[in-house]
């Protein structure tokens, strides 16, 4: 089935929505921070890792899985390892975006587990950890799990991600904020870190909401456009409870 140009040039957008945030952290890390620029290994540099890698987890990596999924014209099994790969490189870089934020505190001597941030960002991590893992042994694992189980678990497994990257958009919406009451007292509340900040928030609000329309609203993207089945494409129900995987 063909894709008009209209939703062509919408998913461009909406490619261009999830990006953006990754350029715009990197430049707030290496032009922007009062306490320390780059990427690095000791206290702020380090503690750069955190946003970098996670919005890189699920940002970037489970918004392009999602999309990939509903929207791109391949076979089901092409479809189903682009899925896979880019869900395991997420979960590498949350790991390591964990690992980071872990190691800052422990240098700079600071709690942990005290924010609303790292609270949300703790639930969505055990989400997206059983998420993913369940879906190893169920889907990935060819011949472990019956296809009764597979057509069964597969409403849970589609909307369940679903509500993990919405958990994950409001965690880094939260997050952003945090790393805002650390600087406006020393850079002011109209300075330029802060209300680049603000750009980066709003650009994760708006991807959020564009993926999220192109996958789980009846009759938007791949929920009505067209999926594999074999080599051949068929058109398909505006429906997100297909139990194909």
């Amino acid at each position: 089935m063909a894709v008009s140009p209209g939703y062509q040039l919408y998913l461009f957008v909406t490619h261009l929505f999830i990006w953006a945030p990754l350029v715009f952290i990197l430049v707030w890390t290496y032009s922007f921070e009062i306490n320390g620029k780059g990427l690095g290994w000791e206290k702020v540099p380090l503690f750069f890792w955190h946003p970098v890698l996670m919005y890189a987890a699920f940002g970037i990596f489970m918004a392009e899985a999602i999309l990939a999924w509903r929207v791109l014209p391949l076979t089901h099994e092409v479809k189903k390892t682009i899925h896979a790969v880019l869900q395991t490189a997420g979960f590498i870089a949350g790991v390591l975006a964990t690992i980071a934020i872990f190691e800052f505190h422990k240098q700079i001597s600071a709690p942990d587990f005290y924010s609303v941030h790292s609270w949300m960002g703790t639930a969505v991590l055990a989400a997206g950890l059983l998420q993913y893992l369940s879906s190893v042994f169920i889907y990935w694992i060819p011949g472990l799990a019956p296809e009764g189980v597979k057509a069964a678990l597969m409403p849970l497994h589609k909307n369940g991600g679903g509500y993990i990257y919405l958990g994950a958009i409001a965690t880094m919406l939260t997050g952003v904020l945090q790393r805002q009451s650390f600087i406006r007292g020393a850079a002011g509340n109209f300075s330029l870190v802060a209300m680049w900040a603000n750009v980066i928030a709003l650009f994760i609000f708006i991807a959020g909401f564009l993926v999220y329309h192109h996958t789980f609203i009846p009759g938007v993207g791949g929920s009505n456009h067209a999926k594999s089945e074999g080599d051949t494409l068929v058109p398909t129900q505006p429906t997100v409870t297909s139990t194909e995987a």
